[in-house]
């Protein structure tokens, strides 16, 4: 049985299926609840992700006003912004 995460949660997914045969293909697996929320809001709270200039950190990611959420540019979590 082969695993895999989750494009948007990271959270593992087990019994998926990959194609050997074609090294150069990638696939994206995902939750169906992660697939169907926005991909542009904060996986802890829901709120829409805003630029980080918006609070004065930088020019690359995203950030939650929610609950401060500092998320990179793929939606990685990174910190909270106290």
């Amino acid at each position: 049985m082969k695993e895999a995460h989750c494009h948007y949660c990271r959270k593992l997914i087990l019994g998926v299926n990959v194609l050997e045969d074609y090294p150069d293909v990638v696939i994206f697996y995902a939750h169906t609840t992660c697939h169907r929320r926005d991909e542009r809001t904060c996986a802890d709270c829901n709120n829409p992700l805003q630029p980080p200039e918006s609070m004065h950190i930088g020019p690359h990611g995203h950030v939650c006003e929610g609950c401060r959420m500092y998320y990179d540019a793929d939606l990685n979590p990174l910190a909270r912004i106290l």
